[in-house]
C-alpha cells in the first residue's frame, strides 16, 4: 500500500482517527524506521553471537589475526547478503508504538498495518544492506583498531577459531551499539 493511499483513507475517515492524519502517519513512519533498523542490527548481533558459540567447537590451522578478521567478516557479510530477514505478517504492531496505535480505531489500524508491513520490509532490507557493508568493511578495520597481528610465524599466530571467536564477539558488540544508536 502506498503512503498517499493510507493518508487519503485516514483523511477521509476522521471518525476512526483521533489525531491529525499527516502528523500521525509521519510519526508512524519514523517509528517503523527506528524499530526496523534496531531489529535488523539486533538480528545481526544474534547471528554473530551464534557464530562465536559455534567457533568454540573448532580448532583450525594457525593464521594471522588480521587475515582471520578479514576472512571471518567477509564470510559473515556474504552470509548476511544471502539471508535477508523479513518482518513477519501479523507482527506490524511491533514496529509502531502505542502513541500512534492509541490514536486509531481498529478499522484505521488495519489500514495502517498494511502500509506498516511494506514499510518495515523496505526498512529492514535497507538496514540489512548497511549491516552487510559494515561487516565487510569492519574486517579490514579490525586489524588496525584492535591491534590484530599480521605475523605469519607459527609462534606469532593463533588457532583460527580463537581469533574468529574474538572477531565475532567484537562484531556482536558493534552490532549491539548500532542497534541502540537508532
Amino acid at each position: 500500500m502506498e503512503r498517499s493511499e493510507v493518508l487519503d483513507w485516514l483523511t477521509q475517515h476522521t471518525e476512526y482517527v483521533h489525531d491529525i492524519p499527516e502528523q500521525l502517519l509521519s510519526r508512524c513512519e519514523r517509528e517503523v524506521k527506528q524499530h526496523a533498523q534496531e531489529d535488523a542490527w539486533l538480528h545481526a548481533r544474534d547471528i554473530a553471537q551464534q557464530h562465536s558459540h559455534d567457533w568454540r567447537h573448532f580448532w583450525g590451522a594457525h593464521a594471522s589475526e588480521a587475515y582471520i578478521a578479514r576472512e571471518a567478516c567477509r564470510d559473515l557479510a556474504e552470509e548476511f547478503k544471502h539471508n535477508v530477514p523479513a518482518p513477519l505478517e501479523g507482527h506490524e504492531s511491533d514496529f509502531v508504538d502505542d502513541d500512534v496505535l492509541s490514536a486509531l480505531d481498529p478499522e484505521a489500524r488495519s489500514v495502517l498495518f498494511e502500509y506498516v508491513h511494506d514499510l518495515a520490509l523496505g526498512e529492514e532490507r535497507r538496514a540489512w544492506k548497511q549491516i552487510t557493508r559494515f561487516t565487510r568493511k569492519r574486517g579490514r578495520k579490525l586489524a588496525r583498531e584492535e591491534h590484530l597481528s599480521s605475523n605469519l610465524s607459527f609462534e606469532g599466530t593463533n588457532v583460527y577459531s580463537e581469533t574468529a571467536i574474538r572477531v565475532m564477539e567484537i562484531l556482536a558488540r558493534d552490532f549491539q551499539r548500532r542497534a541502540h544508536a537508532h
